[in-house]
C-alpha cells in the first residue's frame, strides 16, 4: 500500500477544535498513547466537555507532573508502555536540556526503541538511563477495559515505536475511527518505520493530512 497523492500538509499541529469536528460528538472515547505531562490531555478536556480519555505513560518523571496537573474524573492514567508484547520492556530515557528547552530534564524523547539518528539531529538530548517498565499489548488492555467499544480518536506520540503499538493493538485499531500520530522518514530510533511503513501496518486506513512534517492524521475507512 502506497501513500495517496495530494495529501494536504499543514504547518501547524492539528487543533483540538478540528478533532472535535472530526469525531462529531461531545463525548468521544479517546486514547492518548504517550501522554507525557498531560499538556494535550488538558486541551482535550477543555474542548470536549463530556469526553472520556484513557492516557498511557511509562516514564515516571512526566507521570509525576501529570498527576499534579490533571485531576479529572473524565481521565484515567495507565502507568504502562503499550507495545507488541505483555510483560516488560526497556525504556530508553531521554535527558539533557538547552536554554530553549522548557524542561531541565528533557523527558519528551524517551522511547522503547534505542536512539539512532536522534543522537546526531539533537545532540543535546542525552540517553544515559534505561528503565524496565511494564509492557502491555493494547488489545490485552482493551479486552478488559473497553470491551466492544469503538474508539473515536487515538492520539499516539511514542517516539518511533508506533509500529509496536499497532502490532499489539490490531483488533483495537480495526474498530477505531481516527488516529493522529508522530512519524519520521529518518530512522531517528532503531527500527523506526517511515510514514509509508506505518500506513502499511494499518489495513483499511487512509492518510488524510500531515502536520509540521512529522505528524499524520489517518481515518479508518472501515469504521467512519
Amino acid at each position: 500500500m502506497g501513500l495517496p497523492r495530494h495529501v494536504p500538509a499543514y504547518p501547524d499541529l492539528i487543533s483540538k477544535s478540528t478533532i472535535h469536528e472530526l469525531v462529531g460528538r461531545d463525548d468521544p472515547l479517546i486514547l492518548e498513547i504517550g501522554c507525557n505531562d498531560g499538556t494535550d490531555t488538558a486541551d482535550f478536556l477543555a474542548e470536549l466537555p463530556r469526553c472520556g480519555i484513557h492516557c498511557f505513560e511509562c516514564d515516571p518523571r512526566p507521570i509525576a507532573d501529570f498527576r499534579r496537573r490533571i485531576v479529572d474524573p473524565r481521565v484515567q492514567l495507565h502507568e504502562i508502555a503499550l507495545s507488541n508484547h505483555d510483560g516488560s520492556a526497556i525504556l530508553h530515557m531521554s535527558g539533557g536540556t538547552t536554554p530553549d528547552a522548557h524542561k531541565t530534564d528533557w523527558d519528551l524523547s524517551s522511547s522503547l526503541l534505542a536512539p539512532k539518528l536522534h543522537l546526531k539531529r539533537h545532540p543535546w538530548v542525552r540517553f544515559e538511563r534505561d528503565l524496565e517498565v511494564p509492557s502491555v499489548r493494547l488489545d490485552t488492555w482493551a479486552e478488559t477495559s473497553i470491551p466492544g467499544r469503538t474508539v473515536d480518536f487515538i492520539w499516539m506520540d511514542v517516539q518511533g515505536a508506533e509500529h509496536l503499538v499497532i502490532a499489539g493493538g490490531a483488533k483495537t485499531f480495526s474498530h477505531s475511527r481516527f488516529c493522529y500520530f508522530e512519524y519520521s522518514d529518518e530512522e531517528l530510533y532503531t527500527h523506526q518505520l517511515t510514514l509509508r511503513g506505518v500506513m502499511r501496518s494499518l489495513p483499511k486506513w487512509q492518510l488524510l493530512a500531515t502536520f509540521e512534517d512529522h505528524n499524520a492524521l489517518a481515518v479508518n475507512t472501515a469504521v467512519t
